[in-house]
């Protein structure tokens, strides 16, 4: 039995359940939504736990904790109280669920993709910049400072070729926007470096680029794709920025060393799947920038043919 968490909306993980369907595997899929109307908690720490779908919405019903074998933890959907309780009651029924929901890990022996606790620590940038450094990836000169001191420093000493990002890595949109790219710092920006004693914020040198790289990691498996950043400069800085429809990416071969490190890092994180960007120097210098712990790969598979779906449905048959 595989179990999926996911969302409602979640296209990679319709096509998964494709492939699943083709080879007679069976799943269930709990989307965050649907806790706690339709999807019931049963936890019986001595003679088994189980999760019942009461909507009918999957094919089997029910599913017994202890008969999963794998685990495919795609997105976290937003746990939905009845609207009709009050707002207070409603905070207390999602965090009571959210806890449930953590707690899926201690009940089952499966093999995570990924383990819900990893993929918390991972997507913090200073956990991944500090381990991809400490498994020999070269990464880009960055500080995070609340001092206007510090920042003026830093600025002057990337001469000026500084961008700022998010440190948290989670969705934004209860608070009034819905993303946040990243941003080229300009000198109009540094008069506003007073205003860093309000909340610590993230500096990082921007990398010369030549190629971007997308790496997505499904066990063993390397999946790297590239794309040129054109000499007009079309590109944001912030690839997200651009139009994605004119963005060229192809497969692409990495450097044997620079895999075995990328294979490190996850280990070192307790990842089995990941969406790694890089870029490539025209000094020819692989630097890592950040990594997605439940990255898209869709787009990246549509350009360039690479099976990164098939590698995700085969790791979760246990095929790999």
């Amino acid at each position: 039995m595989i179990l999926i968490l996911s969302q409602l909306i979640e296209p990679n993980t319709s096509e998964i359940i494709d492939i699943l369907n083709f080879y007679n595997k069976p799943w269930f899929r709990l989307n965050g939504e649907d806790i706690p109307t339709n999807i019931h908690f049963e936890y019986d720490l001595n003679n088994g736990s189980k999760i019942e779908d009461v909507s009918g919405v999957n094919s089997i019903s029910v599913v017994e904790l202890d008969k999963v074998t794998s685990v495919w933890a795609r997105r976290r959907g937003a746990i939905t109280p009845s609207s009709q309780l009050p707002e207070n009651q409603q905070r207390f029924i999602v965090d009571e669920c959210l806890t449930l929901y953590k707690g899926l890990e201690s009940l089952t022996e499966a093999q995570w993709m990924n383990n819900p606790w990893s993929d918390d620590k991972a997507n913090n940038p200073i956990v991944q910049l500090s381990t991809a450094k400490k498994v020999g990836l070269t990464i880009p000169s960055t500080t995070i400072t609340q001092s206007k001191t510090s920042a003026d420093k830093f600025y002057s000493a990337c001469n000026g070729d500084v961008i700022t990002k998010r440190i948290m890595k989670a969705p934004i949109s209860h608070y009034g926007f819905s993303m946040v790219f990243t941003s080229a710092i300009t000198d109009e920006h540094t008069q506003d470096f007073t205003h860093l004693a309000l909340c610590p914020t993230l500096l990082q040198a921007r990398v010369d680029r030549l190629l971007e790289l997308r790496i997505t990691v499904v066990g063993n498996k390397l999946f790297s794709a590239a794309t040129e950043v054109d000499l007009h400069n079309q590109y944001k800085v912030d690839i997200r920025e651009s139009d994605l429809q004119k963005v060229n990416y192809f497969p692409y071969q990495l450097p044997e060393d620079i895999q075995q490190r990328i294979l490190s890092l996850m280990a070192d994180l307790g990842l089995v799947f990941g969406a790694i960007d890089m870029i490539l120097t025209s000094k020819n210098e692989y630097v890592f920038i950040e990594l997605n712990p439940i990255g898209q790969w869709g787009w990246v598979e549509s350009a360039t043919g690479l099976k990164i779906t098939e590698a995700v449905a085969h790791w979760l048959m246990q095929e790999d």
